[in-house]
């Protein structure tokens, strides 16, 4: 039982011990090595080249959009497709190389298309699926008010008047 105790308040021991650095250039020399470290055991989770653009900014439409508040933009993937004709049956277009090259912006990014949809349209349709993620996250509470008021029912039936509210449980 002591021996117990005694692993459990013992600190775990570093795989290599670090020396205090006398100098700041010992002190960097540390920090690169760690860093060098880090970097090689998160190139062994993520194969594949570095990436030299992060995706954010080479999928960034936000300079048609200033110049256009009136649509949204989107890049679409074309390899699917499906993915394809349902933004475009949704209202979406493509839009024009001439358009996105006057505003810096690329057109196609991989297998991407950039297209764009009035805002109105695209509101209409956040805003839908907005009410139907709602009435799903309320969907299981009306399931449960409809066991409980069966339960309530069957009470009922057999004698016991209990009101329906203080069988609810609301959390």
């Amino acid at each position: 039982m002591a021996d117990k105790e005694a692993l459990e308040t013992t600190p775990p021991v570093a795989e290599e011990a670090i020396a205090a650095p006398k100098t700041k250039s010992e002190a960097k020399a540390i920090i690169n090595k760690m860093l060098e470290k880090l970097q090689k055991m998160d190139d062994q989770k993520h194969g594949g080249a570095r990436s030299r653009l992060p995706k954010a900014r080479m999928l960034d439409a936000s300079a048609l959009e200033s110049k256009d508040p009136e649509h949204h933009y989107c890049y679409v993937n074309t390899e699917d497709e499906g993915n394809l004709q349902g933004h475009a049956d949704d209202g979406y277009v493509a839009v024009p190389e001439k358009e996105a090259e006057a505003a810096g912006v690329r057109v196609h990014v991989g297998e991407t298309r950039l297209m764009r949809v009035p805002r109105k349209i695209y509101e209409e349709k956040m805003d839908e699926s907005k009410r139907l993620n709602d009435s799903r996250l309320r969907a299981h509470r009306a399931e449960v008010r409809e066991a409980v008021a069966a339960v309530h029912r069957e009470l009922q039936k057999r004698g016991y008047d209990i009101p329906l509210e203080r069988l609810l449980v609301d959390e």
